[in-house]
């Protein structure tokens, strides 16, 4: 155990130190733009995973406690899960007009999906979504 301690103290050690990069040569605005009569393809994906864990109240039943008030006393107590996926794809075009102008578009889809358990059962929803946008 406390080897373990150690190593795993060492290794948070590790990502505290300073890195140094080296490049050959300095980026211009130049290198980054299309040259001249030129397409450029570039393609962007994102994904995320979320996992939430908590207790689920389900079935509930209304009890009536006095005149014109109501309680709602659950059946059913347990774990509740919900796992959700989401990813992004962008797709991205640029043209070189001239030497110090380019042409630029790029497009951007959207994928949510949840999985949801819990007392109630299981439960699965699909959220797509695409949305465009393009810049010069």
């Amino acid at each position: 155990m406390l080897m373990r301690s150690i190593v795993f103290a060492l290794l948070g050690a590790l990502g505290f130190l300073p890195v140094t990069a080296f490049a050959d040569l300095p980026l211009t605005v130049e290198g980054l733009l299309s040259a001249q009569n030129r397409w450029r393809a570039e393609l962007g994906i994102n994904y995320a995973n979320a996992e939430q864990r908590g207790v689920s109240a389900g079935q509930p039943v209304v009890v009536q406690v006095a005149t014109a008030q109501f309680v709602s006393v659950p059946t059913q107590i347990g774990t509740a899960r919900i796992n959700s996926d989401t990813i992004v794809l962008s797709p991205g075009l640029r043209y070189g007009l001239s030497e110090n102008t380019e042409l630029y578009g790029r497009a951007s889809w959207l994928s949510d999906s949840s999985r949801i358990q819990g007392v109630n059962g299981t439960d699965s929803q699909t959220f797509l979504l695409f949305l465009k946008s393009n810049g010069v």
